[in-house]
This record gives structure tokens, sequence and C-alpha cells, in this order.
């Protein structure tokens, strides 16, 4: 079994393979993420999915990123 880890935070050297795991998301919806400023977020990393908003979480196997999950945290509305 691979053993893998699991960092917090977005480097500039993981940048290229964060990418890589996004635009291959992408593609594999089979629909284009345009209309939600998928490029423009892409563009931007880590953007709103730093904290205190967001946060990042990297999958690493040996010195390889092989996996990621994007949050952004829920904000509470206030009322009308």
């Amino acid at each position: 079994m691979t053993r893998f880890g699991i960092e917090r935070g977005f480097g500039e050297s993981e940048r290229a393979a964060i990418v890589a795991l996004l635009r291959e998301y992408e593609a594999g919806l089979g629909v284009s993420l345009c209309f939600q400023g998928f490029e423009a977020e892409v563009a931007g990393l880590p953007g709103a999915f730093a904290p205190p908003g967001g946060q990042m979480l990297l999958a690493q196997t040996g010195t390889s990123t092989t996996g990621a999950v994007v949050l952004l945290f829920e904000r509470e509305l206030a009322a009308p």
C-alpha cells in the first residue's frame, strides 16, 4: 500500500502540481468551469482558498503532490 501524508497550505513549489490536478479535475467533469471564474481562480492561487477564508490540503506521496482538497469556509451572513 502506498503511504502518503497530508500537508496544509500552498507553497509556490507546489503550484505546477496543484494547477495540473485542478485541470485534471476540470477535464474529468467533461464541462468547462469558465462560468464560475475557474481560470481566474487557478491563476490567482491560493486566493480565496488561503486562510482565514479557506484551506488547501495537499496529499504528498514521497516528494510528489498527488491530490488536493480545496475548501472555502462558510461565512455567517448578517440578518437583513
